[in-house]
């Protein structure tokens, strides 16, 4: 289970554009980045993918353009797990403690291996399936050599 805290900043600002309500993820990890003691949340891809970046190495500069997801709603997790894409399926590699996914009993490890009868998600259409959906969804998962079907109702992680 994560001992990763879901939260909202109200608003953010970097080089003069203003975000509002931002779904952040502060980390209690022990590795990389996240175990830094000065870190205690990592903003990174939601909001730098709103930008074209160019980087001035030399004058040590950084220019932000905004392109075409400039926009774009800030997505939250509803699903209650972190996934990585594995040759099969999805391996979760953090359950979210007191998510749904957790009191429908995913397990650290598990592959998934469908997600209502479908295999042809991307890590992005994943989440964002889980997102749009209302009703309760059923996951087929492999653990250890068990082939499971887990029914698992998406809800907010905020």
């Amino acid at each position: 289970t994560a001992t990763d805290e879901m939260s909202m900043l109200t608003s953010y600002e970097i080089f003069g554009h203003t975000f509002r309500a931002i779904p952040v993820r502060l980390s209690q990890g022990t590795k990389g980045v996240s175990a830094l003691t000065q870190v205690d949340g990592i903003l990174g891809l939601s909001i730098l993918k709103r930008f074209n970046t160019i980087y001035d190495y030399y004058n040590q500069l950084m220019y932000l353009k905004p392109n075409q997801s400039y926009g774009d709603v800030f997505h939250v997790n509803h699903d209650g797990m972190k996934i990585e894409k594995r040759e099969g399926g999805f391996e979760v590699t953090a359950v979210f403690e007191g998510s749904n996914a957790e009191k429908a009993g995913i397990q650290l490890g598990d592959l998934i291996l469908k997600i209502d009868g479908r295999s042809d998600f991307t890590r992005h259409s994943f989440h964002h399936y889980f997102e749009a959906t209302n009703s309760k969804v059923s996951i087929n998962l492999k653990r250890g050599d068990q082939v499971l079907t887990i029914a698992l109702q998406p809800e907010s992680m905020l």
